[in-house]
């Protein structure tokens, strides 16, 4: 498990601290251990300081082509991003391709909540998932509130598995955290447990 300190900066962060360490265990084995120390050591992180990641990495010889240096190093950008912009800015920004954990945002985390006065009493949303995220119900906060953008997501992100599928649920608008009405995504962000009339659809 991650040491303590490690432990209260991922619950800063919003993220389920149990699901990355399996995670990584599951990739990395016994070298989780640099995980823990690159955030222990980098926890106040800023932009200015990015060239530091490399020092840390040589200094411990880990080979620049390697995946574990990708996965160390979007670990790092999570924490300049989180440092950088709150909670928000990590759940927006992390690139889940690169072994980015799960953030669970929640209301009190922001003091902006975008554009939830543009929706109506109850909403239509939509996400593009796999079978197997449809299927366990452990849905990620990643939603949107056009059909299109969650197709193409399934249809990019699963091209390896064909198994990408297009949910769509009810959301309560008291029970939206945030909304961009005016990204290119229109992402809106649910309290998970929220969730109503969850079902596959065709677009």
């Amino acid at each position: 498990m991650f040491s303590e300190n490690t432990l209260k900066q991922l619950n800063l962060m919003r993220v389920d601290s149990d699901d990355y360490f399996r995670n990584l265990v599951d990739k990395f084995g016994a070298d989780v251990k640099y995980f823990d120390e690159l955030i222990n050591k980098f926890s106040k992180v800023t932009e200015e300081e990015r060239a530091l990641f490399m020092d840390y990495c040589n200094s411990h010889n880990i080979d620049s082509d390697s995946l574990l240096l990708d996965h160390l190093y979007e670990a790092f950008n999570n924490l300049i991003s989180f440092n950088s912009g709150g909670v928000l800015s990590l759940f927006k920004f992390k690139s889940a391709e690169s072994g980015a954990p799960r953030v669970n945002i929640r209301k009190e985390d922001l003091t902006s909540y975008g554009d939830i006065d543009m929706l109506s009493e109850k909403t239509i949303i939509y996400r593009g998932m796999s079978k197997q995220e449809y299927e366990s119900k452990k849905f990620t906060q990643h939603w949107s509130t056009d059909p299109n953008k969650a197709k193409e997501f399934a249809e990019d992100i699963y091209t390896d598995a064909p198994d990408g599928i297009v949910v769509k649920a009810v959301i309560n608008k008291e029970d939206v955290i945030h909304y961009d009405s005016f990204g290119s995504e229109k992402e809106l962000i649910p309290i998970i447990n929220k969730l109503e009339n969850i079902e596959v659809v065709s677009i």
